[in-house]
Formats: C-alpha cells, sequence, structure tokens
C-alpha cells in the first residue's frame, strides 16, 4: 500500500477521496449543483465533483450505518429533497432513507440529535464526529 496526494494505492486498485472533514471550516449545507460540482479545497475540506466515474446512487461495500440502510438511495440535498426533507431536518446532503444512520455531510461540530456528522452505530446520533473522509474505489 502507498499513499500519494489524497489517493491510497492497494495492487489491484486506487482509493480516490471524495470527501474530507476535519475543522468545519467548509459548509457543507449546499445545492445539488454545487454537490455535482464540487467544492472546498483539497488542501482543506472538500467534497469532488459528480462525474462519470462517481454516480449519485452508490452501491456501498460498508455495513454498519451506511451500506445497508443508505445502498441504493438517491444523494439528497437541501434543494433536492423528495418528500421527507431529511436534508432540510438535519442540515446535510446525503444518500437519504427516512432519514439516515449516517450523515458525514451534516452540520460540523453540531451535537444536536442527527444534525451533526454522525455515524449512528459508533456515536450515536448526540456526537458529531470530529474528522471524516470517505473514498471511491477506482479499479
Amino acid at each position: 500500500m502507498t499513499t500519494v496526494k489524497d489517493q491510497t494505492v492497494f495492487t489491484e486498485y486506487i482509493l480516490k477521496v471524495f470527501q474530507k472533514r476535519f475543522d468545519g471550516s467548509v459548509n457543507f449545507y449546499r445545492s445539488w449543483q454545487e454537490y455535482r460540482n464540487g467544492f472546498g479545497n483539497v488542501h482543506g475540506e472538500y467534497w469532488l465533483e459528480i462525474n462519470n466515474e462517481f454516480d449519485s446512487r452508490f452501491d456501498f461495500l460498508t455495513g454498519d450505518s451506511l451500506g445497508t440502510y443508505h445502498k441504493g438511495h438517491e444523494f439528497k440535498t437541501k434543494d433536492k429533497y423528495g418528500k421527507d426533507k431529511c436534508p432540510i431536518l438535519y442540515i446535510g446532503a446525503w444518500w437519504y432513507n427516512s432519514c439516515h444512520y449516517s450523515n458525514l455531510n451534516g452540520k460540523y461540530g453540531d451535537n444536536n440529535y442527527g444534525k451533526g456528522l454522525d455515524w449512528h452505530s459508533w456515536k450515536g446520533y448526540y456526537e458529531s464526529l470530529k474528522r471524516t473522509e470517505m473514498k471511491i474505489r477506482r479499479e
């Protein structure tokens, strides 16, 4: 394994970082178009653009608070949210499913129920994570 500028290289595939959060300097409560185009700075907090290698509907490889519950759901934002209004209720953008077991694009540092960077099976809904990083596998 070798790490090269936000990419972890394994012998068979590359993991590309598409989301990084660690200090709350970038607001992740954004529109669908902003997520589609990407925002932030690769030297700080960011979200990479959604393009051909990155669909808005994921087949997650993880379990617990992400894979099973959110798998196959459309990515929702404050301006593209459907009938349940989860992005509005939880101040985030995510693959919401009435509403979430994880919410890594929630409001940084918010320890109110479900509004922070939540990972329910680990810290619950009342403790916002301090750092998150999401990666996509590229073969």
